[in-house]
């Protein structure tokens, strides 16, 4: 017996949105996102007109601009997703669709995407990516509250020191210490090993905790 094929219903934004592709043909550029360099294929001038970033690459006049060709090896395809999500939809707020992540991989995946909307220029989307990180700590528990090592690391050897990120990882840091109690023998040792996983963020943490004391202190 053949399978027939299913044909998943197409709203009336993406029939639109085929449309607009077929008539007008507008000039596309290919972007490689990732050490697999995953593919993507997008419209140049709305990337250009919405994100100086891409503006440059592909308008500059450099080599990557004539070939309309970009590498960006380094980058996350999944955040390179969402970012690109929100540009094509002009959702520069960031409130745009967000795939569900292991609780375990959420600390990872939030510093990525604002690490690159940071390189990009999308600083509105940045800060929505903050609101979002915040957000979702909300359904997450236990161990899972406590930020990766891996996280720390590849947030403080990819944002300069003035990162709102980076101190929102610190925030988190500090509000789990604040509520040790509640966590088992696993959960703090875990807790020491995040804390310590990069200097400047060990740093950070502690310059919290002490402003934390002196307001407890002036408050009492």
């Amino acid at each position: 017996m053949s399978k027939e094929a299913v044909t998943m219903p197409v709203s009336e934004a993406e029939l639109t949105a085929i449309r607009y592709f077929k008539v007008a043909n507008p000039p596309m550029v290919q972007i490689y996102v990732g050490p697999k360099r995953d593919l993507w294929v997008l419209p140049e001038n709305i990337l250009c007109d919405r994100v100086d970033y891409f503006k440059s690459a592909f308008k500059g006049g450099f080599r990557k601009g004539v070939k309309k060709t970009l590498e960006l090896p380094e980058d996350c395809p999944m955040a390179f997703g969402y970012i690109i999500d929100c540009i094509l939809n002009d959702e520069q707020d960031g409130n745009c669709a967000v795939n569900s992540v292991d609780d375990s991989a959420i600390h990872m995946a939030w510093c990525k995407a604002w690490a690159l909307a940071d390189k990009l220029g999308c600083s509105q989307i940045a800060k929505n990516v903050i609101d979002l990180y915040r957000w979702s700590m909300v359904s997450v528990a236990g161990e899972d509250l406590i930020v990766p090592p891996a996280a720390v690391k590849f947030l403080y050897g990819s944002t300069s020191d003035t990162s709102e990120m980076r101190g929102e990882l610190a925030e988190q840091a500090v509000g789990i210490f604040e509520n040790l109690e509640f966590l088992n023998e696993g959960a703090i040792e875990l807790w020491c090993e995040s804390a310590t996983s990069h200097p400047r963020f060990h740093l950070d943490v502690m310059n919290l905790m002490k402003k934390g004391q002196l307001r407890k202190r002036r408050k009492g």
